[in-house]
């Protein structure tokens, strides 16, 4: 069973990640840095991912666009990775769609920054003395893109 998942296409992803794109990774772990506020919190760094504001206020408009820039940054990490290492993977070739299925396998690396995103920026936001715990979760629908539902 452990010798299935150590061979699976996304661990061999991930590993030649570790092993030939350091650069790739080292961006995401420089953000998972800020994020979890072990650097730039003396400039007031993380408080630009976890508190966001677009037009000097706090809003659902300011997570949608934080979760623009971090899809626009996930399909560019996707898109580099294929074009450099797509190749190494002869079988992609067969597969319809053979782009989506490297991207899914690919989502190791995001899905955990993502992960540790959304719960620091909600534990973040929950101590901010909003008027009601619905304000979290409707910034949580902007950063997935949710429709928009006002509530002030």
């Amino acid at each position: 069973m452990r010798e299935k998942i150590w061979y699976s296409f996304p661990v061999q992803l991930l590993l030649l990640h570790l092993r030939k794109n350091l650069a790739l990774i080292l961006i995401w772990v420089v953000l998972l840095g800020i994020i979890l506020e072990k650097f730039g919190v003396m400039l007031g760094i993380p408080f630009l991912f976890l508190d966001p504001e677009y037009l000097h206020q706090v809003s659902w408009v300011s997570f949608m666009m934080m979760g623009i820039g971090f899809a626009v940054l996930t399909m560019a990490f996707h898109m580099t990775t294929y074009i450099m290492d797509g190749s190494q993977f002869k079988f992609l070739a067969v597969l319809s769609k053979p782009f989506i299925h490297f991207c899914i396998n690919n989502s190791i690396v995001p899905t955990i920054f993502y992960s540790i995103y959304c719960i620091k920026f909600i534990v973040f936001q929950l101590g901010n003395d909003l008027p009601s715990e619905w304000f979290v979760f409707h910034y949580f629908l902007g950063f997935t893109g949710e429709v928009y539902c006002p509530t002030h």
